[in-house]
């Protein structure tokens, strides 16, 4: 993917990787990410239901099939869950040197803390778990 050139007064140009390692890493540097990852949590929940979302489906099972039989613990299973979605959905190549695992890892941790959104977690782990041992 190729960085379409910035024109004169469109705004501060970007650091290159590793100029500038000093920016916050918060999910809240990419405004609604985290509105994005709470909706994206709920299509998934939908594929029990038989939701036609084959993609995200697909990332979700390879991360299911990668950890069979692992409980949904934050590292590794969360934080995988939540990345295969956004790198799904985001570019990788589009965040800031560094941020995105940083991003990534905040935004499974703040499911992951919040009882019901872990619980929807468990649920959908279990799901995901059921669906790649019957195919």
């Amino acid at each position: 993917m190729s960085v379409p050139d910035r024109q004169a007064g469109s705004g501060p140009a970007r650091e290159p990787c590793g100029v500038d390692d000093q920016q916050d890493p918060s999910p809240s540097s990419e405004p609604g990410i985290l509105d994005e990852i709470l909706l994206e949590t709920a299509r998934s929940r939908l594929i029990a239901e038989g939701a036609d979302d084959s993609g995200v489906q697909e990332v979700l099972c390879r991360v299911a099939r990668r950890h069979l039989g692992a409980r949904p613990e934050l590292k590794p299973v969360v934080v995988e869950l939540v990345g295969a979605v956004l790198a799904h959905r985001i570019d990788p190549a589009r965040s800031e040197c560094g941020q995105w695992q940083a991003m990534v890892e905040a935004v499974a941790e703040t499911l992951h803390d919040d009882p019901p959104s872990r619980d929807r977690l468990h649920r959908l782990w279990a799901e995901l778990q059921r669906v790649v041992t019957c195919r």
